[in-house]
């Protein structure tokens, strides 16, 4: 990095009590808290302070498109926020991602040198390195942190040293149990999101305010506890300090008008900056947050979409210092988001530790565009993949693919976003921006993939597939029985081309207690966000089943599988189901294609022997038990690649995998469902009215499906039968690209089976390779090197900062993993 970065960075750091690297920036013998408060000019006397956090939503692409957001508002906004900077000099803006921002500095080059200056010197502060703000839900873990690494790589190209400790997700619609893996894994010490199951949010539900919070929701157990701020713990024991903006992440952007909701720069009220008025809505704020605060510290965010700065914000506040200060002792002061948290944290001893799922807030989403989560999924495996070949110490340098890689993972990190990979986005703008960035981006990586796999060097030949025959099969009577010597599975044409038997080796009941691979279509009142049933006037109700007409079975043996076509109907429409048989694994491969007609759902049902309490399944960062119900019946959940069912007494159990993101739900009675097909084009309660809140409208007429795999397991939970890894081999397809991408990471390292190798790619920086880890755990891992080159390893964050010496004895190394995510540099 040159002379000019350096100093930047330095004068970044310097700026504010946020970008202070460790305590010994206070003075001496004065405690943080005191230090903090003094920068942030707090009086000691205050006995609360309200701070005023203030931001501007922006979604890349949700009801316009990148571009016209950009010329409708974002340009406007940024221009307003360099004014009111220089207007007052106490004035503090945050920005949310780094895309847009991106987009000001290319398209606004004059003022290059003022944004600068202003987001070094702590004017302009960030509350990510994010190029998005990412959904967590849906996208795998390494994309996230692609998100972040990329925003940051592109700060620091620009000399902007901003290096925010903080990931706020303002408008995500739940998150991640697991996040606090993926946040600790990048260095990030805390996180603030808004929507959490069980909320209130205005316009987006028929019933009253007072049914809010839901019994049992997340919302209800941070209320119950009293505390918008708490310590999350992940699965995996990481933890980050977290707030919850109960009251939207647009709480205080009224504070200067009167009305209903200031949004898009445009207001549904009228202007009122009298004292009386102001005076009033910062009292209201104060003792609404008040009684949900363990600390003296509420936070009142402003940041509705694209909205411009509040004219004159510091003056209100002051106004309201003045007059109002000395006789409530509440203090109300402009700064940060990660201020607010700075000075949480040093009540972190007495907030609560909470194992937080803030899921399902929506469940429709889950579903919405499939086509677009299997892409986005399918896009970052083959990116990691070509990476792997062209970071393997075996290949011959390519240029050119790694600049599609990188080309390619941009258009992949604005996938991320909520309204994206969500399907959230109106029919419009997924058909003039959305889809064509993942064909470009496809395009990209099938060029780049070829190109690595081209490179690799001369000896490297292509070895036969071992000779396995197809599996036996006996088709009579309609009826198909294929066995392996890992099943015995029956197929009925009667029975719809359902699965009627499947019996394992050693146990010879049936375990099935219905058809299954069946086919179920419900009508859903929903739309891109939720289904009919979660909101007062919808509904979800199971229509037809595939099982109940004659399907017709086509059959296939083939080189090493058997392959059979269902042709049924459903709803009127025809339906295929593809299952893959294979002798050579107990999983049996399986798709589904179609199209859903309007306002339809269609699930795929299985019903095996078994009685869960629970349902185990990878999540963005780890691995999740999960109720069979949450808030609404059926509760439908996200599963990143694989979900598990185990009998209570016996432990046997039932894996599914998927090709993209799963909507899965189950019933206390062992029935497992997930969604394959779904149109449900906009919400609408009671049949006529629409919901407010949720404008966006998108049919899915196209055919589209799913990709999934079934293997009924033997005794033992998830990861006594190796399911992320069976995950990540379940769909895999069989061509030599991914015998290439196994050799040349052995050719790197060897992992303990148990332990998932998810990316090897060159640093950022040009210093060696990164390799991520993930482990599902804290238990001490031991790797082999197998590239007698690496004379180093050392522990770094996701954000290739690194945190160790020299690991490697000899040949080999072992960690201890500070959680289910680790990076090393090996050099």
């Amino acid at each position: 990095m040159d002379d000019g970065v350096d100093s930047a960075e330095q004068g970044g750091r310097m700026a504010t009590a946020m970008a202070m690297e460790g305590e010994e920036s206070a003075p001496r013998g004065r405690s943080r808290e005191r230090w903090l408060r003094e920068r942030l000019g707090i009086p000691e006397t205050a006995k609360q302070v309200l701070i005023f956090a203030e931001t501007s939503h922006w979604d890349p692409n949700w009801l316009h498109t990148s571009e016209e957001y950009f010329d409708l508002r974002v340009r406007d906004t940024l221009d307003a926020v360099l004014r009111v900077l220089e207007a007052e000099p106490a004035r503090v803006f945050s920005m949310e991602c780094v895309f847009f921002l991106r987009m000001y500095w290319e398209r606004v080059p004059e003022r290059r040198d003022e944004l600068r200056e202003r987001i070094n010197s702590g004017r302009i502060r960030l509350t990510g390195t994010g190029i998005t703000t990412p959904d967590t839900t849906l996208p795998i873990e390494e994309a996230i942190v692609r998100d972040y690494l990329s925003g940051r790589q592109w700060l620091r190209s620009q000399g902007i040293a901003a290096d925010p400790g903080l990931a706020y997700l303002p408008d995500n619609f739940g998150n991640s149990p697991a996040l606090p893996a993926i946040l600790r894994a990048m260095g990030v010490r805390f996180a603030a999101m808004s929507r959490i199951d069980g909320m209130h949010f205005p316009g987006d539900d028929f019933r009253t305010p007072g049914f809010y919070p839901r019994p049992g929701s997340s919302a209800r157990a941070l209320h119950d506890l009293g505390t918008l701020d708490f310590v999350w713990r992940g699965p995996d024991g990481s933890e980050v300090l977290c707030h919850w903006n109960a009251f939207t992440y647009f709480q205080g952007d009224m504070l200067a008008w009167r009305g209903i909701i200031r949004w898009m720069n445009r207001v549904v009220g009228w202007s009122d900056r009298s004292a009386w008025h102001v005076d009033g809505k910062i009292h209201g704020y104060a003792k609404r947050l008040g009684r949900v605060a363990r600390t003296p510290y509420l936070l009142c965010p402003i940041g509705c979409d694209f909205n411009d700065p509040i004219p004159d914000l510091t003056g209100l506040l002051n106004r309201y210092n003045d007059k109002r200060f000395p006789r409530t002792g509440v203090f109300a002061v402009n700064a940060a988001m990660e201020d607010y948290l700075e000075l949480v944290s040093e009540y972190r001893a007495i907030l609560p530790v909470v194992e937080l799922d803030p899921n399902p807030y929506w469940m429709g989403f889950y579903a919405s565009r499939p086509q677009i989560k299997q892409r986005c999924r399918k896009l970052a495996g083959t990116l990691l993949s070509t990476e792997k070949l062209l970071a393997a110490n075996d290949v011959r340098e390519s240029v050119e693919a790694s600049e599609l890689v990188n080309r390619a993972w941009d258009r992949v990190i604005l996938s991320n976003h909520h309204d994206f990979i969500t399907g959230t986005a109106p029919g419009r703008v997924y058909r003039i921006e959305q889809d064509a960035w993942l064909r470009e981006a496809e395009q990209m990586a099938a060029a780049a993939l070829e190109l690595a796999v081209a490179s690799r060097s001369r000896g490297d030949e292509e070895q036969e597939l071992a000779p396995w025959a197809p599996p036996d099969f006996v088709f009579s009577d309609g009826k198909l029985e294929v066995s392996t010597r890992w099943y015995r599975v029956v197929i009925d044409e009667a029975k719809g081309g359902c699965i009627t038997e499947w019996t394992v080796p050693g146990a010879e009941r049936n375990l099935l207690r219905t058809p299954s691979n069946d086919l179920v279509v419900h009508r859903d009142s929903g739309g891109l966000w939720r289904m009919g049933h979660e909101y007062r006037g919808g509904s979800f109700k199971e229509l037809d089943r595939v099982s109940r007409r004659r399907a017709k079975l086509r059959i296939e043996p083939q080189r090493r599988v058997l392959t059979v076509e269902v042709e049924a109907e459903l709803d009127g429409r025809p339906t295929l189901r593809t299952l893959v048989f294979a002798a050579d694994s107990p999983v049996v491969r399986m798709r589904v294609q179609g199209e859903a007609g309007r306002r339809r759902t269609v699930t795929c049902r299985f019903h095996p022997a078994v009685r869960p309490e629970g349902l185990a399944m990878d999540v963005p960062g780890g691995v999740v038990r999960r109720e069979l119900g949450k808030g609404h019946a059926p509760t439908f959940w996200a599963a990143s690649s694989f979900v598990h069912l185990v009998d209570r007494q016996d432990s046997r159990g039932m894996a599914a995998f998927f090709g993209g993101p799963g909507c899965v739900t189950a019933s206390p009675q062992g029935a497992i469902e997930w969604v394959v097909l779904r149109n449900a084009p906009r919400e609408m309660a009671w049949r006529i009215v629409p919901v407010p809140a949720h404008p966006a409208r998108g049919e899915n007429d196209e055919a589209h499906g799913l990709e999934y795999a079934v293997w009924f397991t033997a005794h033992g939970d998830w990861r006594a039968n190796g399911l992320p890894m069976a995950a990540e081999e379940a769909l895999e397809p069989l061509g030599a690209d991914v015998r290439h991408v196994h050799r040349a990471t052995q050719c790197v390292v060897h992992a303990p089976p148990h332990v998932m190798l998810r990316a090897l790619k060159r640093a950022e920086d040009g210093r060696g390779r990164i390799l991520r880890l993930l482990t599902y755990g804290r238990d001490p891992v031991t790797l082999k090197l197998a590239d007698p080159s690496v004379r180093r390893v050392v522990l770094c964050d996701a954000m290739e900062r690194d945190l160790s010496e020299n690991l490697l004895h000899g040949d080999s190394f072992t960690i201890a993993p500070p959680g289910a995510i680790v990076s090393l540099r090996l050099t």
